[in-house]
């Protein structure tokens, strides 16, 4: 009995045949294209591949960057900051230094005054500004803070001693009679005189750098600190 199926099967296989026969390059065809696709994908791959490796070093530079810009325009701000609070110190400092009070001036316009027996307020002295205020017969309450004791001793000389030694009262009294001479810039007392209230003899000096002798047993020497020669 003959069958059809196995014919058609039989003459499909020869056609197959004939036509590889008759084009013997379609099967090399076949190949290359097959290549053609495997290096499309390959290249779609490599392709990925780079993308993916730009996308990583985008993501990891560009903090880094916007890191580094942070840094300097915090060190920027911090120099500025740092320049700005020098600026602000010179100019505290230059402040403090116009407005110190010229207590040399001050001392003279006031000690001019109560030689003459004038009554004066130190507001009016142009000598006197940015000191604090005093009114006839006293000096700014302030100054008695100025005053402070050095353990030794000026020998009594005519180039040492201001004139009218000795002074005798306690120790605000010689103070008083010494700031009243503007020649004068401390005084000798003795030692066993150390409390404040109590009267002995001052000897008021004019010049502290000839003959000292440091801890002497018995006298010691208060000194008047001006502050625009310190």
């Amino acid at each position: 009995m003959f069958d059809n199926r196995t014919h058609v099967e039989n003459n499909q296989s020869d056609n197959k045949n004939a036509r590889l026969i008759l084009n013997p390059q379609s099967k090399l065809w076949y190949v290359y294209d097959k290549n053609c696709k495997t290096q499309h994908i390959q290249r779609k791959i490599s392709l990925l591949i780079i993308v993916t490796i730009v996308v990583v070093l985008v993501i990891i530079i560009i903090p880094i960057i916007v890191t580094n810009r942070q840094n300097k325009k915090g060190q920027q701000t911090l120099t500025t900051t740092f320049s700005g609070i020098e600026s602000a110190s010179s100019i505290i400092t230059l402040t403090e230094t116009i407005s110190r009070c010229n207590v040399t001036s001050c001392r003279e316009r006031i000690q001019k005054s109560i030689a003459q027996n004038w009554t004066y307020d130190t507001v009016n002295f142009t000598e006197c500004n940015s000191c604090s205020r005093a009114t006839y017969p006293n000096f700014p309450s302030d100054w008695s803070t100025r005053w402070y004791d050095m353990n030794f001793l000026i020998y009594t000389s005519e180039s040492s001693d201001c004139a009218g030694n000795p002074y005798i009262g306690n120790v605000e009294f010689c103070q008083y009679a010494c700031l009243k001479d503007i020649t004068c810039i401390g005084f000798s007392r003795a030692k066993a005189a150390l409390d404040n209230s109590s009267s002995a003899g001052c000897y008021l000096k004019k010049n502290i750098n000839l003959d000292k002798v440091y801890n002497h047993d018995i006298w010691y020497t208060i000194i008047f600190r001006r502050y625009d020669i310190d």
